[in-house]
């Protein structure tokens, strides 16, 4: 079998691999990236709530979360991003959130972005933050200083 080929194939069924692994389940090949301990927490694409999803709690994960549907809930992340038609009734924390539908709660990031369409009400505490003129919100804004790294000095 070709490279190219091997490789779409691998791709087709790495997501039912990486589900099975996260459950403890077995089922792919020895030398599948998805049984690497590390193959889930590597995965570069965004962990999506669908339009369809009404969900009742709390995530946290150090990648990226894209909410389409609706949470109740506070939401932790690497990045995080409500997508127009998102709501969100809870507190988001990540390093960089952009807003394009609906949050309620408080938001805390060091860069955070509503964009036209977003319906904000809270507080938002930011390092950098950018409002569209077509952006709604009604809260309180708090600035933070930029957060030190590790090697500056």
């Amino acid at each position: 079998m070709s490279e190219t080929m091997q490789t779409v194939r691998r791709t087709a069924s790495q997501p039912m691999t990486m589900l099975k692994a996260v459950a403890g389940m077995s089922g792919g090949r020895p030398d599948s990236p998805a049984n690497e301990p590390h193959a889930v927490a590597s995965r570069s694409a965004p962990t999506v709530i669908s339009a369809s999803t009404e969900m009742k709690g709390s995530i946290t994960t150090s990648d990226s979360v894209e909410i389409r549907g609706s949470i109740e809930g506070d939401v932790r992340a690497a990045t995080i991003t409500v997508c127009q038609g998102g709501k969100v009734k809870g507190d988001l924390t990540a390093d960089v959130i952009t807003i394009q539908g609906h949050a309620e709660g408080r938001i805390q990031a060091q860069d955070v972005r509503l964009a036209a369409g977003a319906n904000v009400s809270g507080e938002i505490v930011h390092g950098s933050l950018g409002i569209d003129t077509a952006a709604e919100f009604e809260g309180t804004i708090k600035r933070i200083g930029k957060v030190a790294t590790a090697g500056a000095a």
